[in-house]
């Protein structure tokens, strides 16, 4: 790749990524500039190597040829606005992928909680945690609706729940009794409902603000939002007052319960 096809690669990729319409990795030009040369590097040599890039004031590691830069995809910064990251308050991230959201509640001064079954991905959440000096319960355990063990796939952020042949433990969230909860986010490709069931206990006492981002479960897919319509109707069930929000082919759940929230 020349010069000129290498600047007009990043400055393409620096506008989308600045915007609500591209990846949305970064907020502001600025984290563009600051990370040019990390983004020059990693296009000209073909994504060969690790970087570490800066966005709203965060380190984060990127793996070469890896999802890492989709975690900051704009669906995930649209989804930013339904988040209440409040000091002291306990903050549940089922599915935590590389801690886009543990860090930022970490940062805002939250008791974070964060699982993440997938070995790489757990390493690098553990990474950025280190790199941003910031605190948090790392669980590289599955959540479920049993307890016991499953298998998981391999893929990083796609990776399922009872496919593939990594063997993992899995637990249900009341298995952990929480005294409080405020905000659940869960995003467990497909598993979203038996994350819900493993933990209607702790949910019907605490009554946390919910973000779910449904995906149809394996052998599903052929009825469309079939996850979403079970979570929601569980979680109506239970009182909460639930808005549906569709960001291309995802559909996310943010729920809240009428009365007080936490424990």
């Amino acid at each position: 790749m020349g010069p000129d096809r290498l600047l007009q690669l990043v400055r393409r990729v620096g506008r989308g990524l600045a915007t609500p319409e591209g990846t949305g990795f970064f907020d502001s030009r600025a984290d563009i500039v600051r990370n040019f040369g990390a983004l020059a590097g990693y296009y000209l040599l073909g994504g060969g190597r690790p970087i570490i890039l800066h966005a709203e004031g965060l380190k984060f590691y990127v793996r070469p040829w890896t999802d890492d830069l989709l975690a900051g995809s704009s669906h995930e910064q649209e989804l930013k606005k339904y988040y209440s990251f409040m000091r002291r308050s306990v903050f549940l991230d089922c599915g935590s992928h590389t801690g886009h959201y543990a860090l930022r509640a970490a940062r805002a001064g939250m008791i974070v909680h964060a699982w993440e079954p997938n070995w790489d991905a757990c390493s690098i959440l553990k990474t950025n945690l280190v790199l941003n000096h910031l605190p948090a319960f790392v669980h590289p355990e599955a959540l479920g609706d049993f307890e016991g063990m499953t298998t998981i796939s391999d893929t990083s952020r796609t990776s399922r729940i009872g496919v593939g042949k990594r063997p993992v433990a899995i637990r249900t969230l009341d298995s952990y009794d929480f005294d409080r909860v405020d905000l659940l986010k869960i995003d467990t490709e497909g598993y979203e409902e038996k994350v819900i069931r493993g933990g209607l206990r702790m949910i019907r006492r605490c009554k946390p603000k919910l973000v779910v981002e449904t995906h149809d479960f394996v052998g599903d897919e052929n009825i469309p939002d079939k996850n979403a319509i079970s979570c929601r109707s569980i979680l109506e069930g239970m009182g909460y007052d639930v808005t549906a929000v569709s960001h291309g082919w995802q559909t996310y759940l943010i729920a809240e319960h009428p009365k007080k929230q936490g424990c």
